[in-house]
């Protein structure tokens, strides 16, 4: 899962991303090889940074540019030469490579966008002409004294792994005296350890550790030496150290190990359909219970919700895993995320002082304090309210008004007081129109969810069929039906239209196999294996030697 170039980005006071967009989308690309310093080049790379830059990082570098107050992380500040992703050691200057690699490939995970691939790119030229610019705006790659050259951490070719390896790359990581990587990454790597949420960038932001489960979040790469260089190098300016003078080499290559064992595998796009499969049993409720085992998992995307004010640019929830069973009565599907933070509680009177902070864009630091809003945690399974013949569907986010949406609505403050009933089913009919509760006796979804280790398991379960069906999806088996997801993180200062959202999926009830067709492949195997017989005993009546020896080899 890349990153998007610039999606999630305002280009100005309360406008839309779009203006940003645009900006990227003009400009003739260069071709050049590996350039000096020259006047020229640095006049070439001030016109690109003009163009393509500065709407972040600012005019003068100070990562102040009209959109830095919507971005999280902030734009880098190239005037106080703190650079997070180099190949040097810790609180040193990156070299040409590692800036023009950072260039080159984004951050994921953020706002950068990789400018050497996809739609806005620059040529080779290009990218090594702004980065002799970006030099300038620190006097401290003038002095020899800060020569990164002779600074740089050599990554080698990474020993062969095994078992070994990462069973003491786990014990380096969990030993607070030597890695100490649990207290904030926490014990499965989820960013959740006891310290998330404490800490603060060089500059007073707040900081989160990463989640280390997701490698296409990593910005420094995913790879197992890419990890082992990150180990090396620390990232200047956060609370992320080096540990070469604290680990050696055969350790860090162990830890590396670990941490890049914990990288899920991606699933994105591979497929499009939840299968929900056919069982006998009643339908657990529990999200822990062993017949979910059974159930074929499909990830399913998010982004943050940029369509219409007020935005979530920095959204958290960035993907949810589904599975889906049903009997002869019920169906019920099983979310899975990642979420720091358990938020099981929601005071509605922060929300307008909520509202005001994005519209007029004044997030001063102290109101950046992570887990000071008290807002829940909360997700919801989107229905089109009717099926429509061939591929017309409505609109992925909330519906429309000649096509609504049928949306089951969790939320995490309502389990705690009422249990499995913390499900709300509603009708939307657009985002611009608040959702339609439907009446008490019409709701018959049940919910329940569990938070551990940085992780929320939720079920969602309901009749297949019901007696609303003006309001309510209908399941059969056999039918492609369009889902949709939308999430929202407490801690993440999202409530309403600030969420984050999945385009249209399809969930499918799987056709049980009729017991006849299990008879079919018994009989199939009987017919063959007495066909063998009969030829077997044929050959051996045969009254020749010779003839029953051809016979047998025929």
């Amino acid at each position: 899962m890349k990153n998007s170039s610039c999606g999630c980005v305002l280009a100005g006071r309360g406008r839309p991303a779009i203006l940003f967009c645009l900006v990227l989308l003009f400009g003739l690309p260069v071709c050049a090889q590996k350039l000096e310093a020259s006047k020229e080049n640095l006049e070439a790379g001030k016109r690109v940074y003009l163009k393509r830059c500065a709407l972040c990082h600012g005019l003068e570098g100070k990562g102040d540019g009209l959109a830095a107050d919507y971005l999280n992380p902030r734009p880098r500040d190239f005037t106080k030469g703190t650079y997070k992703f180099r190949s040097t050691t810790s609180g040193e200057l990156p070299t040409d490579d590692d800036l023009f690699r950072v260039v080159s490939q984004g951050v994921p995970g953020t706002a950068m966008p990789a400018w050497g691939e996809g739609v806005f790119t620059l040529s080779d030229g290009e990218r090594r002409q702004v980065v002799h610019y970006i030099k300038t705006f620190s006097p401290d790659f003038q002095d020899p004294a800060f020569d990164p050259s002779k600074k740089v951490i050599q990554v080698g070719d990474p020993p062969r792994v095994n078992d070994e390896m990462i069973e003491e790359g786990r014990r380096i990581y969990q030993d607070e005296k030597l890695g100490g990587c649990v207290r904030c990454h926490g014990e499965h790597g989820r960013g959740n350890g006891r310290e998330a949420g404490t800490h603060k960038d060089d500059s007073g932001y707040p900081i989160l550790p990463a989640d280390l489960t997701k490698g296409w979040r990593y910005r420094n790469g995913n790879s197992l030496q890419e990890i082992f260089r990150t180990f090396s190098t620390g990232l200047n300016g956060t609370p992320m150290p080096a540990f070469v003078d604290t680990l050696n080499e055969q350790d860090r290559w162990a830890l590396a190990a670990y941490v890049h064992s914990l990288v899920r595998q991606e699933n994105i796009g591979s497929d499009v359909i939840v299968k929900s499969g056919y069982v006998e049993e009643a339908l657990p409720l529990d999200p822990e219970h062993a017949l979910w085992q059974e159930a074929e998992p499909l990830d399913i995307a998010l982004s943050g919700q940029i369509i219409t004010p007020p935005r979530k640019l920095n959204h958290s929830v960035d993907l949810v895993t589904v599975r889906s069973l049903y009997n002869d009565k019920e169906v019920a599907f099983l979310l899975a995320w990642n979420d720091r933070f358990r938020n099981v509680a929601h005071d509605e009177s922060q929300v307008p002082q909520a509202l005001t902070l994005v519209e007029n864009n004044t997030f001063p630091k102290e109101t950046q304090e992570l887990r000071k809003w008290n807002f829940r945690d909360a997700v919801a399974l989107q229905f089109p309210v009717k099926l429509a013949e061939g591929p017309q569907k409505p609109y992925f986010f909330l519906g429309q008004s000649n096509k609504p949406v049928n949306l089951w609505y969790w939320k995490a403050d309502l389990q705690e007081a009422r249990g499995d009933k913390s499900v709300e089913e509603a009708m939307g009919t657009g985002y611009a129109k608040p959702l339609v509760v439907q009446p008490v006796e019409s709701q018959q979804v049940l919910g329940k969810g569990t938070w551990k280790d940085g992780e929320w398991k939720l079920v969602l379960k309901r009749p297949l069929t019901t007696q609303d069906a003006k309001n309510d999806i209908q399941f059969a088996p056999g039918v492609l039906i369009p889902v949709a997801v939308q999430a929202w993180d407490g801690a993440g200062a999202e409530q309403g239209l600030q969420c984050s959202i999945s385009s249209w999926y399809y969930v499918q009830l799987q056709k049980p196999i009729p017991w006849v067709a299990y008879l079919y492949g018994v009989v199939g195997i009987a017919a063959a294996a007495g066909a063998e017989w009969w030829i077997y005993r044929r050959v051996r009546r045969l009254p020749d030697p010779e003839l029953r020896e051809a016979g047998q080899e025929t």
